[in-house]
């Protein structure tokens, strides 16, 4: 019998509640092996700094992340290298237009006007001046801050005829400054040294061979680009490609890892989802992403946190966390690893900051809710994990539901301090399938990172 066509990763239907997958090394792949050493405990100190607020309503959760001044996905929210600074960019929903903002110490001052809200870009130069990439109607615009609350705009690169598609913005492993967008079927690279006044020259090199999802980009020390991306193609019917894929382009030509190797049941289908993607000193691909097994309705049964490498030709990978620490729907506890957000410090450690999850049926299905955020630490050959930000699942608060996620993370390159900007809010709301829309509270915070004991 034919299995459902299955056109976006809509919940349908009821499915079973299986128990949660083991922690630890992945079968079938190498171990990640020893990593950075140091402190692992990580905790959220002092009060939050708000950025932003909004107040408004929306109908589904998608409306919610297109309402997020910092956008969903983030391209680069938050940045603190090379010299320490920590600045934030964000968009300012004014009643007909929306505009740029800049912060490094909670006062936000104006940058300019912008048409696309919520995919702007923030880098540093070498001055450690903030400079911000933002899509205008002629191009991508540069944005650099001259002196205190003045900034001067440059286009940078006039607007292909097949547009811009901002995916990635970076200082990359070789030092010098990235900018990676989607033109039609091709890829497009700047490149600028981050030297004062320095400029932006681009490239065209061909997308990862088949990927219909291409979810970030990030360059190594010999300026070599890694993209982690997908292959699906909806409708799905008998078969269909879940795998979660890395790519390393080697002058001209995609040299392919499959991460996790998706599995279009029956019985479950299994897939990863949501990656985030670091690349440490050896030119490794570290990667991020939520793990999940789901019934043929389109239920999921299980979410948990899986971080990948390559070792050689090896896929190294590893199950971090499989339960929610108390922020959970009636569906049960063993949905987490949402939206991750992945880290370096100098040493290796990794970082991954990520939110548990809410799962619970209702007449028109499944719902799911991130929220209540969370750390886990990989130091020498164990992770530890934290809880930076607690919230109320649905199991909780079933009205209104509480939600929360990372849209940026940035560690020092000792491992001594951090920061996090998060988004998080409450929803006047039950269900995420909804007719009418209804009363949303959005906070974007900043709030320090402590490390010890």
């Amino acid at each position: 019998m034919a299995r459902r066509a299955t056109y976006v990763l809509v919940l349908l239907g009821c499915g079973s509640t299986g128990g949660p997958e083991t922690t630890g090394p992945i079968p079938g792949t190498c171990e990640l092996g020893a990593t950075g050493s140091g402190s692992a405990a990580i905790s959220s100190t002092g009060d939050p700094t708000e950025l932003a607020s909004v107040s408004s309503t929306a109908q589904n959760t998608d409306l919610i992340d297109q309402l997020s001044p910092v956008g969903r996905p983030p391209l680069g929210a938050v940045r603190a290298r090379p010299c320490g600074v920590l600045g934030t960019v964000l968009v300012r929903r004014l009643q007909a237009s929306s505009e740029l903002a800049y912060t490094s110490d909670g006062v936000l001052e104006k940058i300019g006007d912008t048409i696309r809200a919520g995919r702007p870009a923030l880098l540093f130069d070498g001055l450690c001046r903030p400079l911000v990439l933002d899509l205008a109607r002629e191009g991508l615009v540069e944005h650099v801050r001259t002196g205190e609350g003045t900034w001067t705009s440059t286009t940078v690169l006039p607007m292909p005829a097949t547009g811009y598609d901002p995916r990635s913005a970076e200082l990359g492993r070789d030092g010098k400054l990235h900018a990676l967008a989607h033109s039609g079927a091709l890829l497009i690279h700047g490149v600028r040294d981050p030297a004062e006044g320095a400029l932006w020259t681009f490239t065209n090199a061909p997308q990862p061979p088949g990927a219909t999802t291409v979810f970030e980009y990030s360059v190594d020390s010999k300026g070599r680009v890694h993209a982690v991306y997908t292959k699906t193609r909806f409708p799905c019917f008998e078969t269909c490609d879940l795998s979660l894929n890395h790519a390393l382009l080697e002058g001209t030509s995609w040299v392919e890892t499959v991460l996790e190797r998706g599995v279009w049941g029956p019985p479950l289908d299994e897939l990863a989802v949501d990656p985030s993607l670091a690349i440490d000193a050896s030119d490794r691909p570290v990667v991020a992403a939520q793990f999940r097994t789901r019934v043929e309705t389109g239920s999921l049964q299980s979410a948990s946190l899986r971080v990948y490498t390559i070792r050689g030709s090896e896929v190294c990978a590893e199950s971090v966390i499989t339960e929610s620490d108390g922020y959970a729907g009636s569906d049960g506890t063993n949905f987490t690893g949402s939206r991750p957000l992945v880290e370096l410090d100098g040493t290796g450690r990794i970082f991954v900051v990520f939110s548990d999850m809410s799962a619970w049926h209702d007449s028109m299905g499944q719902n799911l809710m991130a929220g209540q955020i969370r750390s886990a630490v990989r130091s020498d050959e164990s992770w530890t994990l934290g809880r930076l930000v607690t919230q109320a699942g649905q199991s909780q608060s079933r009205r209104p539901l509480v939600f929360g996620e990372g849209a940026g993370l940035t560690i020092a390159a000792d491992g001594s301090s951090g920061a996090l900007v998060t988004v998080e809010g409450e929803w006047d709301n039950d269900s995420v399938y909804n007719v009418e829309s209804s009363p949303v509270a959005i906070r974007v915070l900043r709030r320090e990172l402590g490390f010890g004991d």
